[in-house]
């Protein structure tokens, strides 16, 4: 998320496959990340474009859309599935289906199953050399419904579900996708091979690379614990996986690596806090890779809906729980032959906000106040 170019009939079967879930003429977005193998193809099509057959029997490293250094991408994933304790689909719930047991789950049903490998995307990345080794790198990704088309949105998703019964409920959730255009990745940078890359924008949080990068599931959403809670994956919560407005560093040096992200701005930028900072460092020898994450945020929130909305209330009033967040992921994996043993330990603490808010009612270590959820 490219293996040579390989004219046998297997070939064009797996091509075909890989046509009729994706977009045509749309890649992976392993493309816009650089994480292609970069071995060149042993029998490459002469002219990948010449003819419809002659795309459907190359890969996407054969026929890349990219022009003056920006490379369009994208991915489909789309199924059906059987559920035997399921909540109906959601189509504006970026997972679009509770893939693992929920409290709006009854009943076993028959369900259109998108996203079950992660969400689908399509976007634009961009890498253009500049002079002396640097090179200006961007990406603009969003994420999207297969089945209705709309963004990527779990707040949406809860205000739909907004003073329903559990029982009349479909899948809903908190989440860091809010129907942005940018819900995945918005961000500019440059990269140099020795003093690193650093980014800015709408970015992934350190904690969701590192955790999608040990998972051996690869955090899809219908096969993965780790995948289907972006709470392990942000700083204890899911509004917190990525950052609108925060600054990503990343440098390695031989077979070490050292990573760093701060957040400037706060809820008027659209974060899911009042500040995040992560820092994090790793290290591969032989067979062995571990990586540590340290995080911290400050008054993070937490979405909900009503079963029952309060006196006074509208559809769009949704609960929202604010805390400080602070802890550590260790991660580790050792590869034997074709064996991968992977594991990896989490901790966060959720403790009372420390700024000062209207309408707070203390809960436990927590707050948690009633507020107006942004037009969507």
């Amino acid at each position: 998320m490219g293996k040579d170019a390989d004219h046998s009939k297997g070939a064009v079967v797996k091509r075909l496959g890989a046509f009729l879930l994706a977009v045509v003429g749309l890649q992976s977005p392993a493309f816009a990340m650089g994480v292609l193998p970069t071995k060149a193809p042993e029998q490459p099509p002469p002219n990948c474009w010449a003819s419809f057959w002659n795309f459907l029997n190359s890969n996407a490293s054969d026929c890349p859309l990219t022009s003056s250094g920006f490379t369009l991408y994208g991915m489909i994933d789309m199924g059906v599935g059987y559920q035997s304790n399921g909540a109906p689909f959601s189509a504006s719930y970026p997972a679009g289906l509770a893939y693992l047991i929920s409290k709006q789950g009854y009943g076993a049903k028959w369900l259109w199953s998108p996203n079950p490998t992660g969400v689908s995307r399509v976007g634009v990345s961009m890498s253009e050399p500049i002079g002396a080794d640097w090179t200006l790198i961007g990406v603009l990704e969003l994420g999207f419904d297969p089945y209705s088309w709309q963004l990527a949105n779990g707040p949406r998703s809860l205000v739909e579900n907004n003073g329903l019964p559990l029982a009349n409920q479909s899948a809903n959730g908190d989440s860091s996708r809010a129907g942005q255009i940018d819900n995945s990745q918005g961000f500019l940078g440059v990269s140099n091979a020795t003093f690193g890359t650093l980014k800015f924008g709408r970015v992934t949080s350190l904690t969701l690379d590192a955790i999608s990068a040990y998972d051996p599931m690869n955090s899809a959403y219908a096969f993965s614990m780790l995948g289907d809670s972006n709470s392990l994956r942000g700083v204890g919560l899911t509004e917190l996986a990525r950052s609108n407005t925060a600054f990503k560093y990343r440098w390695n040096y031989s077979n070490f690596r050292v990573a760093a992200l701060a957040q400037v701005g706060g809820y008027d930028q659209g974060n899911g806090s009042a500040g995040v900072v992560q820092a994090q460092v790793g290290a591969d020898f032989g067979g062995l890779s571990f990586d540590a994450v340290f995080s911290r945020a400050r008054d993070a929130v937490s979405l909900s809906n009503y079963t029952s909305l309060p006196s006074g209330d509208t559809q769009n009033d949704l609960q929202a729980t604010l805390s400080d967040n602070s802890g550590v992921t260790v991660l580790a994996k050792y590869a034997w032959g074709p064996v991968t043993l992977s594991g990896g330990f989490e901790t966060m603490r959720l403790a009372n906000p420390s700024g000062s808010y209207p309408a707070v009612l203390k809960v436990g270590r927590l707050s948690a106040f009633t507020c107006c959820l942004w037009p969507l």
